[in-house]
């Protein structure tokens, strides 16, 4: 089993996050046919800029510990990552579903769904010969979704999701067609844009100076890593 460690309350000035596909190449002897097929799985590979202050002036110190969690890379990370999308567009998109707990016993809202935020409710469609589905509740002629952007439908206990396409725009009466990369088949509460949690393993442990004067930064760079990879992840999070 190896521990996988969430990522602390750091400051992150700057991101990069997006999809690393090896592929094979060949080509044939008699005519030079070129052959290409994807050599190894799809995972997400990214980067962080971390201040060495930050906010509460512990930043460097949560770096140094998150190393030792890790103790040189034998366990991993978690990291709640966005789209490539800037991060400040829309952000009457996302919507949360609230929980209510009166001890010990949880207590279920299915219809409505209690949410925070614009209420999106969506109808699986197709758009042609493209996947999509169809959004009520924006305001009316604004940007309702931008491509890779994360998007999700809530039905009660269940919840599916997929990746938006292409941008798409709300009508008059604030619905849109939003074309996406994968069928999904609930009907319920949508919402876009939102973060998406990843096991990574750090390509190498970050090092910085810390000047007399002035901030500095810490550099990550991350790579995805599969449970079937491993012998099971072990959640730890010693920041709560």
């Amino acid at each position: 089993m190896v521990d996988v460690i969430a990522f602390p309350p750091v400051h992150v000035t700057a991101f990069e996050w997006t999809v690393e596909q090896p592929i094979g190449r060949s080509r044939s002897l008699f005519d030079g046919k070129r052959f290409v097929s994807q050599s190894q799985r799809s995972r997400r590979v990214g980067a962080f800029d971390v201040q060495g202050i930050g906010a509460d002036l512990a930043s460097a110190g949560y770096v140094e510990m998150l190393k030792r969690f890790l103790q040189g890379g034998v366990h991993l990370v978690r990291v709640n990552i966005q789209s490539a999308q800037w991060y400040l567009a829309g952000p009457y998109r996302k919507t949360s579903v609230m929980t209510w707990t009166i001890p010990p016993a949880p207590l279920a809202w299915d219809i409505p769904l209690w949410s925070t935020g614009l209420p999106l409710s969506g109808i699986p469609e197709m758009d042609g010969t493209w996947n999509a589905i169809r959004v009520a509740g924006f305001p009316p002629n604004v940007t309702a979704a931008y491509p890779s952007e994360r998007i999700s439908v809530t039905n009660g206990t269940l919840t599916e999701y997929s990746t938006v396409q292409t941008m798409a725009k709300s009508d008059g009466a604030g619905s849109a067609l939003i074309r996406i990369t994968s069928a999904l088949t609930l009907t319920g509460l949508v919402s876009i844009g939102d973060t998406e949690s990843v096991v990574f393993e750090l390509l190498e442990m970050p090092r910085a100076m810390q000047p007399f004067s002035g901030n500095w930064s810490y550099s990550f760079g991350f790579r995805e890593v599969f449970a079937s990879e491993t012998d099971g992840f072990v959640e730890v999070n010693p920041w709560s």
